[in-house]
């Protein structure tokens, strides 16, 4: 079992006007892959690449001290960095992860629970008696302040990106679970190939961090009125 790796794209998207299915709901396609997907992360940089702001360049040490040819020389510098991170976000986030989508059909704003921007969403399967279960599980942030909700506008959509397990040897069905108000809503179902061991929790997650360990929360495994 392991952490719930997903980017948000840096922009909604309006619903096509032909899009029957109401309400707001988790929509996933397996044959829909990352391509040419921009992150908000990737999109912060592309944009200070091209037009800094200037509170940014403001924390670089001593800069009021710098003459004019020596500011200008530092913000080149910086605007090179920035395009050169974006190119390295946007080249690992299209990889072909796995697209999903929340949509938002309704006539009004939605706003769900998130944090950082990321919904509280875990990734489930079927084991052999049939039973669904968590087996990537949202990450807790260490700052208050990260727990928040997050808008998606009306008739749009809102994409992620999302690492699936390593394909394994045992067949079954996936699908995200994830808290909005006081309910879990559920993703349509799809079939996957995943390792069976994905099941237990003594999968390494790759780091010691209290907030990563897999608890019954943060796998979603709890009534929803306990988030409040």
């Amino acid at each position: 079992m392991a952490l719930l790796t997903i980017e948000p794209s840096f922009e909604t998207i309006k619903l096509p006007k032909f899009k029957k299915r109401k309400g707001f709901y988790i929509e996933v396609d397996p044959g829909k892959k990352s391509q040419n997907f921009i992150t908000d992360e990737e999109y912060y940089f592309r944009t200070q690449s091209v037009t800094m702001d200037t509170t940014d360049v403001g924390y670089v040490a001593d800069w009021d001290l710098f003459n004019l040819e020596e500011k200008l020389a530092i913000v080149k510098r910086k605007k090179k960095q920035y395009k050169e991170l974006a190119d390295k976000i946007h080249m690992e986030t299209n990889q072909g992860q796995q697209l999903i989508s929340l949509v938002n059909s309704n006539k009004r704003g939605i706003y769900f629970p998130s944090i950082c921007s990321i919904p509280l969403i875990v990734l489930q399967a079927k084991n052999t008696n049939g039973e669904w279960k968590t087996i990537r599980f949202i990450q807790f942030a260490s700052c208050g302040s990260c727990y928040s909700t997050s808008l998606i506008p009306r008739s749009s959509k809102l994409d992620f990106i999302v690492q699936l397990p390593d394909q394994g040897d045992y067949s079954t069905m996936l699908r995200f679970k994830m808290l909005y108000k006081d309910q879990f809503i559920f993703s349509n179902e799809f079939t996957y190939d995943i390792d069976y061991c994905d099941f237990f929790e003594e999968s390494d997650i790759g780091n010691n961090c209290i907030y990563c360990k897999a608890t019954k929360a943060n796998k979603l495994e709890i009534k929803p009125e306990d988030w409040w």
